[in-house]
C-alpha cells in the first residue's frame, strides 16, 4: 500500500510540474489588426499581430507555433524573428526564428505584409490555436484561443481609383 501511495504522489508531482510552466489560455492575449491597405502602389495590406504574455512561461525560438486560417490573403513577410509558412489551402503557421523571446510580462508586435487588401472580416485570420513544445520538442496539448481571446480590428480603407 505504501508503494502505491509513493508512486501516486510521484506521478501527481510529475504531472503538476509539467502543467506549472505552461500558460493558461487566459494568460495569453492575442490580437490582430489591419494597419494599412494604402502603403503600396500594389494591392497589399500591412497587419500586426500582438502577443501579450501574462504567464510564467517564456516563449523562445523553439517552443511554440501559432496555427490559423486566412482566406486568399497570402502572408508575404513578417518581422520580429517570426516567419509565416503556408501549409495547405488557407492554413498557415507562424513560427519563431532567430533570437525570438517573449518573457513573462512582455508583449511583442509582429508586422506582416499580405498579398491583397484586407477589407472584410472574413479576410482576417480565423481559428488561431497555439502549440507549445517541451524541451525535447514534444507537443504540449494545444491551446485554443477563443474568439474573445483573439480580438481583431479591420480598417475599411483601400486606394481611391
Amino acid at each position: 500500500m505504501r508503494k502505491v501511495l509513493i508512486i501516486s504522489f510521484v506521478v501527481l508531482m510529475f504531472f503538476s510540474g509539467c502543467r506549472e510552466n505552461a500558460p493558461l489560455p487566459e494568460e495569453i492575449k492575442l490580437s490582430w489588426e489591419v494597419v494599412s491597405n494604402e502603403y503600396s502602389e500594389q494591392p497589399k495590406a500591412m497587419t500586426k499581430f500582438y502577443f501579450e504574455n501574462n504567464s510564467r512561461f517564456t516563449f523562445s525560438n523553439k517552443n511554440w507555433a501559432l496555427y490559423f486560417n486566412q482566406m486568399t490573403r497570402d502572408p508575404l513577410s513578417a518581422d520580429n524573428n517570426v516567419e509565416i509558412q503556408f501549409i495547405s489551402g488557407d492554413w498557415y503557421v507562424m513560427k519563431p526564428t532567430g533570437n525570438f523571446s517573449l518573457k513573462p510580462g512582455q508583449s511583442v508586435e509582429i508586422t506582416t505584409e499580405h498579398s491583397e487588401w484586407i477589407i472584410k472580416e472574413t479576410d482576417a485570420p480565423l481559428g488561431p490555436y497555439l502549440i507549445l513544445y517541451d524541451k525535447n520538442g514534444n507537443e504540449i496539448p494545444k491551446m485554443e484561443l477563443t474568439q474573445q481571446d483573439f480580438n481583431k480590428r479591420i480598417k475599411m480603407s483601400t486606394h481611391n481609383f
